[in-house]
């Protein structure tokens, strides 16, 4: 985990592109929130169209989808997982989402990211699933246009 950051508000809504490595068939990738620092957009700093062509260009993929909610959905989607799983429940385990802008990188032909933030701490797999579960009941799936 890196250094405590901003945390962004839960009101707040984000984004999360989905590579087309992620996406087969019109479905998200079971581990696409899988894993440490997961990134996503905040829509207020940069909106959801800037926001696709930054994430296609820095990842060097085709954004075919992404997810857009709020930090309290992930926040309260996270908590619903964590009550079945004594072991999360034990440790009080929660999520947030920190603020973590990137400059621009020329060396690896990045574009700067004032909108990029990350969700904290590292989310599992069952975690994952669960949160596109909840993501896909709630028909939050957008398609980009670029599969």
């Amino acid at each position: 985990m890196t250094c405590q950051r901003p945390r962004c508000e839960g009101s707040e809504e984000i984004l999360r592109g989905i590579t087309s490595e992620q996406f087969e068939d019109n479905t998200p990738s079971p581990d696409l929130f899988e894993g440490d620092e997961v990134s996503v957009n905040r829509l207020k700093i940069m909106s959801r169209e800037k926001s696709i062509i930054v994430i296609r260009h820095n990842t060097v993929n085709s954004i075919p989808a992404c997810y857009i909610f709020t930090v309290t959905e992930l926040v309260n989607w996270t908590q619903e997982y964590v009550s079945k799983n004594t072991d999360l429940k034990r440790r009080g385990f929660t999520v947030w989402v920190e603020e973590a802008p990137t400059e621009k990188n020329e060396e690896l032909n990045q574009l700067a990211n004032p909108a990029h933030a990350e969700i904290e701490p590292k989310i599992t797999l069952g975690l994952s699933k669960h949160l596109i579960n909840c993501l896909s009941k709630l028909s939050k799936l957008s398609l980009c246009g670029d599969g």
